[in-house]
């Protein structure tokens, strides 16, 4: 239950029975298959802003239906690790797309999805590399690269390695059509700075995806740096599943776990990763808290709504995590930010309007928790444990309590919303909130 939670996926208990035969290794390459999950048919009408807003009804609807959600996790990572956003891109259709990278490329090769970042047309709009010469290298992009793509802040390198770097990347833009919209990107070579540059050290006619190359690929110019690129990612992956922070010495494991392969594959570290007796520790079962995607998205499996149902849509600003839309170049906030008496009201809020939907939407709202009312409040509180896959309240604890007291309180009132206020507390719970 613990590594399906992780990993987006929220079954019932009673989906889980066919899984608890397998071994450690044996579940983890389930998680990986994504067989199940349907082809990808659909594509945003136009570049406009209400494309963008069906991109993420779209995005939220596969990660609560997908069979298989690590697939949509690791797009929803990469999103918040190359944090672009639609309200300076201004192109849906160029979102989609950069999408699409993290979606096909975000279990490869590091080294093949940075380079494909770093020259994606929405990158190139967000940081102003589009528009870098020569003649006037911009910094943005070069700076971002070094402290929040691949090192981290003040890892290893100096002001003058952002400097040489931006040089690095002069010649990347955009291909437009009549009407200026984006086509794709291109390298102009006259836009180019072919003059030596000294970047860690080393002094060459260096090209921005040539110093990807050389970072990230075994046995390269730029080797000593490596190290620290695995060791910023694999941070970051580790916090992402697990918990922040993790000793030192467990990060030096996960550095050389993802410095082992080649180019840095991410779909063989995470699957180590996931293999690690570590990532079973009471540390990592109660050390991170659902971001708001998490949570919605497993409230939607659970009430079997879709996002138009829900109308999760006016909340996700509020809840502060709406696709497309990070708050900055660094990402979204992660853990504990998540949990304050502001963020708890508007979860509050959203639980209320979705299981309201729940009880009205048809054919939906008939099945779910069908029958509940009828039942002993023990067996009410059970029956919809079941249905959240949330086997960490257990009998005689204080939550359980809780909740079992407040169906007899409901039923004391005759209160005619029993399983929708049930539902939203158990959303609410301490237990729940965990990720």
């Amino acid at each position: 239950m613990h590594l399906l939670r992780r990993t987006g996926l929220t079954p019932t208990l009673d989906d889980v029975t066919p899984l608890l035969a397998m071994t450690r290794a044996q579940l983890v390459d389930w998680v990986f298959d994504y067989s199940p999950n349907p082809a990808i048919t659909w594509s945003p009408p136009d570049r406009s802003w209400s494309s963008a807003a069906a991109i993420r009804g779209w995005w939220v609807d596969r990660m609560a239906s997908a069979p298989r959600p690590l697939e949509e996790r690791m797009t929803l990572f990469w999103h918040n690790h190359f944090a672009t956003a639609f309200r300076k891109v201004g192109d849906a259709t160029l979102m989609w797309n950069q999408q699409q990278i993290f979606r096909t490329l975000g279990l490869g090769d590091f080294n093949v999805l940075a380079k494909a970042v770093s020259t994606d047309p929405a990158m190139l709009v967000w940081l102003d590399g589009a528009y870098s010469t020569k003649w006037g290298p911009n910094e943005n992009f070069s700076r971002e690269l070094m402290e929040l793509f691949l090192l981290g802040a003040g890892n290893g390198y100096v002001e003058s390695d952002v400097r040489e770097l931006a040089r690095a990347w002069t010649g990347h833009t955009l291909i437009r059509d009549a009407d200026w919209n984006v086509l794709g990107s291109t390298f102009d070579a006259t836009w180019h700075d072919n003059d030596p540059k000294t970047i860690f050290g080393v002094q060459s006619n260096w090209e921005g995806t040539h110093v990807l190359d050389e970072m990230i690929i075994a046995g390269r110019s730029l080797g000593s740096m490596r190290l620290r690129v695995a060791r910023h990612i694999a941070k970051k992956l580790w916090t992402w599943f697990a918990y922040p922070n993790p000793d030192s010495g467990l990060l030096d494991q996960l550095a050389t776990m993802l410095a082992s392969t080649p180019n840095m594959n991410i779909g063989a570290f995470l699957r180590a990763m996931f293999n690690l007796d570590a990532f079973y520790t009471d540390t990592a079962k109660f050390g991170l808290i659902r971001d708001p995607l998490l949570w919605s998205s497993s409230l939607l499996r659970t009430s079997g709504l879709s996002f138009a149902q829900s109308h999760l849509e006016w909340y996700l600003s509020e809840l502060s995590m709406n696709p497309l839309d990070p708050p900055n170049v660094s990402g979204w906030r992660s853990n504990r930010s998540w949990m304050n008496l502001s963020a708890y009201w508007k979860r509050s809020e959203t639980a209320f309007t979705m299981f309201q939907s729940a009880k009205q939407a048809a054919p939906t709202g008939a099945a779910f928790m069908a029958g509940a009312e009828t039942l002993a409040p023990t067996a009410m509180v059970d029956q919809a444990l079941m249905l959240f896959g949330e086997d960490r309240i257990a009998p005689g604890g204080a939550t359980y309590d809780s909740l079992v007291a407040l169906v007899g309180l409901d039923r004391t009132n005759t209160s005619w919303a029993q399983k929708e206020n049930l539902a939203r507390t158990l959303a609410l719970s301490p237990e729940y909130s965990l990720a």
